[in-house]
């Protein structure tokens, strides 16, 4: 069994995304949904980003999430578990530039029970002459598989802060959730910003990169707003579904702004109309 700790995902998809390097998987992350002995086909790309030709190997690698977001393990998945993926041509070779689809199929048991787990899809460039070894590129894409529909689902609503600007209108909101359940978490919202007459001013997306959160993980949402002409009370608006189907969870907090482009205006008109006044006396 190999391990790899403290890998950073996001920096694997830039560095792999990289010119200077051999191979671009995607996409990043695929969600599956499947019940026993249900068959599902799951299509990885491979591109191949260098000037010279290459071959692969692509194997299906078990990932244990850790407690810090970022932290992963891999390990040999069990000849049960290893039986129910199919690739189609997992070894092949492409030229420069050239990229192709990797056919997975999924097919659980039918005996299986329920649960959740991740795979990652790996590539392995092979060595061009016998001089030279093989390359383990490392997970180039994780696979979140979510078998049978009795996955229990729950989330704690942990923090909810908001910081903002009074004179820039720059408003930023943390949303902090732990997952306390087997069902992976992929929160989904909106943050509304309404002035005083209930308009919205501003409507930004909450996890934009859908982010997921495993069990017994803790993940805090950022958005940034700005509202460069806000001035008075304003009410901040979240709306988030945990999951698909869940119940929308809803709060709300009260912001003031007094931006100074506002200020800068009304005090040039305040200032043009005591020289027009202060003119007019004379006159």
């Amino acid at each position: 069994m190999w391990v790899i700790t403290r890998v950073f995902f996001s920096f694997l998809i830039i560095f792999f995304a990289l010119p200077a390097h051999a191979s671009v998987v995607f996409p990043s992350a695929v969600d599956v949904q499947v019940m026993p002995g249900e068959s599902k086909q799951i299509e990885i790309g491979v591109k191949n980003t260098e000037v010279t030709d290459r071959s692969y190997t692509v194997e299906i690698v078990g990932v244990d999430l850790g407690q810090e977001e970022g932290d992963y393990s891999f390990y040999n998945l069990d000849e049960n578990k290893r039986s129910w993926f199919s690739i189609v041509d997992s070894q092949f070779s492409l030229v420069s530039q050239e990229e192709r689809t990797v056919d997975i199929e999924f097919l659980p048991s039918q005996d299986a029970f329920s649960e959740t787990f991740v795979v990652g899809v790996q590539i392995i460039e092979e060595p061009v002459d016998q001089d030279q070894i093989s390359v383990r590129t490392g997970i180039m894409s994780l696979i979140f598989i979510t078998l049978g529909d009795d996955v229990p689902y729950d989330v704690q609503w942990t923090d909810f802060q908001i910081s903002s600007d009074i004179f820039t209108g720059e408003v930023n909101s943390y949303l902090t959730i732990k997952n306390i359940d087997k069902g992976t978490l992929q929160p989904d919202g909106v943050i509304q910003v309404k002035n005083i007459f209930g308009r919205i001013s501003d409507e930004s997306i909450l996890n934009p990169e859908l982010k997921r959160i495993p069990e017994d993980q803790v993940r805090t949402l950022p958005v940034n707003q700005f509202l460069p002409w806000a001035v008075g009370p304003y009410k901040l608006s979240l709306y988030v579904q945990p999951w698909q189907n869940a119940e929308v969870f809803t709060v709300s907090k009260t912001v003031w702004f007094c931006s100074w482009r506002v200020i800068s205006v009304i005090s040039a008109i305040l200032l043009l109309f005591i020289l027009i006044w202060s003119y007019a006396r004379r006159a």
